[in-house]
């Protein structure tokens, strides 16, 4: 690492900082998450966290987001890219409740509203057992997918509005096709795979993994309410993993489900782990062409054992690195270091630190 690269990153970061310190906070909270909104400081007052920010940026080792992070920052192929990383660093380091990020605009909300609106009284919405929350119904009609099915406004939201597994500031697109085989690694209720079902149509394939018996019974009855689109969508109901048939722990949570090596509490569920190597094996998949990975944390692992098929197919990826404090580092650097030809963009679609992905395409 060059001492000017290392400036140029800092004077990056510093820019940030100030145009960040001169946004307000209005609107920089959800409601319907969260409850009624906090009074909070006004932007200006980032700035005297600037010599903050550049410590902890300069500590190779933290945990928090290293200088390190300069590797990433070196990695990522566009200006918006690297904005995006810096504007989230801040916002880790000093808090979303006083950092209003770029993605807190005008459109974001009108996303949210035009999701909401998308909700429907036909069916009666689902509980989820033993958590605070119920799942109302949506048509998706008039956003141009004819799918409906049971989920969360926030959720129709960033998968079909927000296209949080697709990323357009290069061209082609990094994103499922027509034709395609797909890994969606994390599909919950289902929304995910419907979407890349869409994408890639009557020719194409999408492999799901699930395994909360909770998820697994609303991802079944959206399936069931899109025929046209579910007979391409095949699910495996285990963890993926770094290898196969390991005994993994399970916190149930729904949608923010974990898997652990050690039990959370005594009596844990228990679970037996599947590598996506050995699946692509199993089926005899000839090809897969996208990966997608929301699984709470197990993201490094799961690409761990799919060595053999990054290697072979050398599929686009769109990871999210969100979970765990370093994903921002360790992920990227990984696939780097297969030497595989990766080039890498990141963007973020919520006005919280979650919901981060790292968009990958050999060349």
């Amino acid at each position: 690492m060059s001492a000017e690269v290392a400036i140029a990153f800092l004077s990056h970061l510093q820019a940030k900082v100030f145009e960040i310190a001169t946004r307000d906070l209005e609107q920089n909270h959800e409601a319907d998450r969260y409850g009624p909104e906090p009074k909070r400081a006004l932007g200006p007052e980032l700035q005297k966290y600037q010599s903050k920010i550049e410590a902890i940026a300069r500590l190779k080792n933290s945990k928090v987001l290293p200088l390190v992070l300069l590797d990433t920052y070196q990695l990522l192929q566009d200006d918006y890219s690297r904005d995006v990383l810096l504007e989230l660093f801040v916002q880790r380091v000093i808090g979303h409740e006083r950092v209003k990020i770029f993605r807190n605009s005008a459109k974001y909300w009108q996303e949210r509203s035009l999701a909401r609106s998308l909700q429907t009284n036909r069916m009666p919405a689902k509980k989820i057992r033993n958590m605070n929350f119920e799942l109302p119904h949506f048509d998706l009609k008039e956003i141009g997918y004819d799918l409906n099915l049971f989920f969360a406004a926030i959720g129709i939201d960033f998968t079909f509005l927000k296209k949080q597994y697709e990323y357009s500031g290069v061209n082609p697109a990094i994103a499922a096709k027509t034709g395609d085989i797909v890994i969606d690694a994390g599909s919950c209720y289902g929304d995910t795979a419907l979407y890349f079902s869409t994408k890639v149509g009557p020719a194409g394939k999408v492999i799901g993994f699930e395994f909360i018996p909770d998820n697994l019974e609303i991802l079944r009855e959206n399936l069931g309410l899109n025929p046209k689109y579910s007979s391409n969508i095949e699910i495996v109901e285990r963890p993926v993993w770094e290898t196969s048939d390991k005994t993994l722990y399970v916190l149930n949570n729904g949608p923010g489900s974990q898997v652990s090596e050690r039990p959370f509490a005594p009596g844990a569920a228990e679970v037996k782990t599947i590598s996506i190597d050995d699946m692509v094996r199993e089926k005899n998949l000839p090809r897969v062409d996208f990966i997608k990975m929301d699984i709470e944390g197990a993201e490094l692992a799961a690409l761990k054992g799919a060595l053999n098929t990054l290697g072979r197919f050398r599929p686009s990826l769109a990871i999210c690195v969100y979970h765990k404090p370093n994903d921002w580092v360790e992920i990227p650097l990984f696939i780097h270091n297969l030497n595989l030809g990766y080039r890498m963009w990141l963007d973020h679609f919520s006005i919280y630190p979650e919901e981060t992905v790292l968009f990958c395409k050999a060349v």
